[in-house]
């Protein structure tokens, strides 16, 4: 029960922390409402949290922060086992800049692929241009730079002269079709130098000494109650230990790494971890 409970909650309080789309996406609704007088007095009213009230995203987040320092001073070794185990396998079993790379570039061929109406000659419609500014800005971000040095200078000044339609002296595609071409050509450069690495397989000692170490006492297999429609009566499978062996899945040009957890039952148990985008990514 407490670790389900911390599972969603965890989710819900960083899709609520400040900075976050929801509470940005609040923050700007409020300041469009400010000029009226009677609805800000009827709003005032509201936070009696008398019955039918709605609470802001401030408020909501405040309240299960609430939730979640109950689960900590009550659950505290569960607490910590999972924060651990939840922080090593969101840092570090996620894919590699180059591979993040080849999925963009996927994601934008299809997007492409929806101005299947326009003719090839067209020009590149100008939300799209407004798209690849930002993303190419996003993969060669100051943390990317600061983090992956060797990423960077192997790939941004190629990728923002053929993809930025910002640059000076850019060799941005003067047509739809000329972009689609670009990108196909990009995705078989990115595809062919991930598949000279070769590795298809990752050694959990190499990725995360932590979880090798781990000594794991209070941690259930995740999801296993609700997949098997156990009662509470009956004995939870722990997890044990984590399996060497990382895979590294490759699917519709997005790349994954999927873990075994050995149960206490003897079972070995397989998770595809997946990196969200936006709201979702808060549960990684």
């Amino acid at each position: 029960f407490p670790q389900s409970v911390y599972y969603s909650l965890r989710t819900f309080l960083l899709d609520r922390r400040e900075g976050s789309p929801l509470s940005r996406h609040q923050q700007y609704s409020s300041r469009s409402q400010q000029g009226d007088a009677s609805k800000q007095k009827h709003r005032g009213a509201a936070r009696d949290w008398g019955f039918g009230h709605i609470p802001t995203v401030a408020e909501a987040f405040a309240a299960g922060k609430q939730v979640m320092e109950v689960l900590r001073s009550e659950w505290a070794l569960m607490i910590h086992e999972l924060e651990t185990f939840i922080h090593e396998i969101g840092t570090k079993f996620v894919p590699t800049p180059e591979e993040r790379l080849l999925a963009v570039v996927h994601a934008l061929l299809q997007r492409c692929y929806k101005y299947s109406s326009a003719p090839l000659n067209a020009e590149v419609p100008s939300m799209l241009k407004r798209e690849l500014t930002q993303i190419c800005k996003a993969c060669f971000s100051s943390e990317t730079v600061t983090k992956h040095e060797t990423f960077v200078k192997q790939y941004k000044d190629d990728f923002w002269k053929d993809l930025n339609p910002d640059v000076e002296h850019s060799n941005f595609p003067k047509s739809l079709g000329e972009l689609i071409k670009c990108l196909k050509s990009w995705k078989s450069r990115l595809e062919s130098s991930i598949a000279k690495k070769g590795c298809n397989v990752l050694k959990l000692e190499k990725e995360s000494t932590a979880l090798q170490h781990m000594v794991f006492e209070n941690i259930e297999i995740p999801g296993y109650r609700q997949s098997r429609q156990i009662s509470t009566q009956e004995e939870p499978v722990y997890v044990e230990g984590v399996l060497s062996d990382i895979d590294i899945v490759q699917r519709y040009g997005s790349s994954h790494r999927r873990i075994t957890l050995l149960g206490s039952n003897g079972e070995k148990f397989t998770f595809l971890i997946q990196s969200g985008l936006g709201p979702s990514t808060s549960c990684d």
